[in-house]
């Protein structure tokens, strides 16, 4: 059974602001490829809803996602993820600005 956890901060620690909730349902893109990662959204249906008047949980806006931004455009990214190829994940959250880049140009620098 796959749950989500909403007002994560630190992965090392349980915190207060956590809310854990199973997931009732799961889409993926239909076209999603995992060997390029195009396409790569969801829509996760949880069993009950957040309590999102808390000041560590919020709704975000995906009206900016409607058109891709401009190449070379400044766009932000967070998550846990790597900040070196083959490194460790990080335990908080990072954030980053970075270009946007055409999809040929990712393709041929990540393979």
């Amino acid at each position: 059974m796959a749950t989500v956890v909403a007002g994560e901060h630190d992965l090392r620690v349980t915190e207060d602001s956590q809310q854990e909730r199973t997931v009732a349902a799961f889409s993926k893109h239909p076209n999603y490829d995992r060997n390029n990662i195009l396409n790569d959204i969801a829509v996760v249906k949880l069993s009950s809803p957040l309590n999102l008047t808390t000041s560590k949980v919020s709704p975000i806006s995906l009206n900016d996602m409607a058109a891709c931004p401009e190449t070379n455009s400044m766009c932000s990214v967070a998550g846990w993820g790597t900040t070196s190829s083959g490194g460790y994940l990080s335990m908080v959250p990072l954030k980053v600005d970075v270009p946007v880049q055409p999809q040929a140009k990712c393709a041929t620098a990540y393979a």
